[in-house]
């Protein structure tokens, strides 16, 4: 395979578990023999994470972070203002606008901040709500930067998490300029109803766009019909699954308390879709001698509407039987050993049409699933028997199929054959395919 420069941009790291697919897609390219530049907030552990799981593919990547570009841009910039220190900036402003105008700046900047570290975060506090998403446009000048600083030609830019990127006037203004080809994974691509009457995401339309990835086929055959220019690809929801040498100090307290009861773990950002609601109501139904339930992740109250206060009041007073840990894990380590914590995982999400990797990571460790009977996930655990499959909003059939998985003996083999299809060899074998294909059109 001819191997090439290839500028892998991840848009929200230092954001935890979501940054497990920056080291994911790292490692399969620079094992694939490409050259791999990681542009990012930060390189979310990437460095580390291939010095300890593939040391000879470090010599094919680099990082580059957002700001040490855009310093270095700004320095060459013909702007008066580029070389002007913090101070004499703000100096400047007040001149000119007044204290609105440093207040205006000080918003700006820690919108910036909190939607680039938390894009869920800064849409619940309201900042930049006329736009969250973030724009193409600085990408080429920082894109052509990482060039010069590695001494590589051009190559393909590939956009992680396409999801978060804007659609605005300026985004498909620069998607339409100088820019190389590229192409991306859409992790939440729009359903077929809505791809009917808004059309595909604006960008995937523009000249130098090659191809995109999607982890739910359905999706994929949509998108297919939808954009003759692209080349669709379904990829294999990968996940990190890096063991930790000591179980996390959570996970260790998950089985203390325990005692011996069968663990069902909630992981993950704890926001409405993920049937946080329904568990609540599945709690106090349940045996509390018999079941624990342990929800770890980072809890949003307010997404959850009319029922914050609900959710507050449990989450700041759980009953005996309950662990809460409202906070991200940042590694991923320590987020494998909390789900191998598990007897049970529950993923009875609501409304929920595309691929989660909490399928691939229970797996891994022979934990059968909960999921709604509905969509891709239903489909999978039917298929590969590795859970029980419910109607979504059901406490009833809810707490029935947690009584089923953990009395049931599940095959080992079932397990592992899920895992080997969503293995890092097998997302090779699709993504060097794919990308080859972008590469060439």
């Amino acid at each position: 395979m001819t191997a090439f420069p290839i500028y892998l941009v991840n848009p929200i790291s230092g954001h935890g578990h979501l940054d497990a697919y920056a080291r994911l897609y790292a490692r399969a390219l620079a094992e694939l023999g490409h050259q791999v530049i990681l542009l990012a907030p930060s390189d979310g552990g990437t460095t580390a994470y291939l010095k300890r799981n593939t040391p000879t593919a470090l010599k094919n990547f680099r990082f580059f972070s957002f700001d040490a570009l855009d310093d270095e841009l700004r320095s060459r910039s013909n702007n008066p203002r580029a070389n002007l220190s913090t101070i004499a900036r703000a100096r400047l402003v007040l001149a000119e606008e007044g204290l609105s105008g440093i207040h205006g700046r000080l918003r700006l900047y820690l919108s910036r901040i909190i939607m680039r570290l938390s894009p869920a975060v800064g849409t619940f506090l309201g900042l930049n709500r006329s736009n969250p998403r973030i724009s193409f446009a600085p990408f080429p000048g920082r894109i052509d930067l990482a060039r010069e600083w590695s001494n590589l030609p051009e190559g393909l830019i590939f956009f992680l998490y396409l999801d978060m990127m804007a659609e605005d006037q300026q985004s498909l203004e620069t998607l339409h300029g100088d820019i190389s080809p590229w192409g991306g994974i859409l992790f939440h691509p729009r359903n077929s109803e809505s791809l009917r009457s808004k059309g595909p995401e604006q960008y995937l339309l523009t000249p130098m766009a090659r191809g995109a990835l999607f982890l739910v086929p359905e999706a994929a055959e949509d998108y297919r019909s939808a954009c003759d220019n692209l080349s669709v690809t379904v990829v294999p929801d990968v996940a990190d699954l890096e063991p930790a040498e000591q179980p996390a100090a959570i996970a260790r307290s998950i089985r203390a308390r325990a005692a011996g009861r069968t663990v069902v773990l909630q992981v993950g950002t704890l926001t409405p879709h993920k049937g946080i609601l329904d568990l609540l109501e599945v709690v106090p139904r349940a045996d509390s001698e018999r079941f624990f339930f342990a929800f770890v992740g980072k809890v949003y109250e307010e997404a959850f509407g009319d029922d914050a206060g609900r959710v507050r009041d449990f989450f700041s007073n759980p009953p005996e039987n309950v662990l809460v840990y409202n906070g991200f894990i940042d590694d991923e380590r320590d987020y494998n050993s909390i789900v191998a914590s598990a007897d049970v995982a529950f993923a009875v999400y609501r409304n929920f049409p595309s691929s989660s990797n909490i399928l691939t990571k229970a797996a891994e460790f022979n934990i059968p699933l909960l999921v709604s009977d509905r969509y891709m996930m239903g489909q999978l655990i039917r298929e590969y028997d590795i859970g029980i499959a419910v109607p979504e909003g059901n406490s009833d059939r809810i707490l029935t199929g947690l009584t089923t998985a953990a009395e049931r003996e599940w095959p080992s083999e079932n397990f592992q054959a899920y895992v080997r299809e969503r293995s890092i060899e097998r997302l090779k074998m699709v993504l060097g395919e794919a990308i080859r294909t972008w590469h060439m059109r």
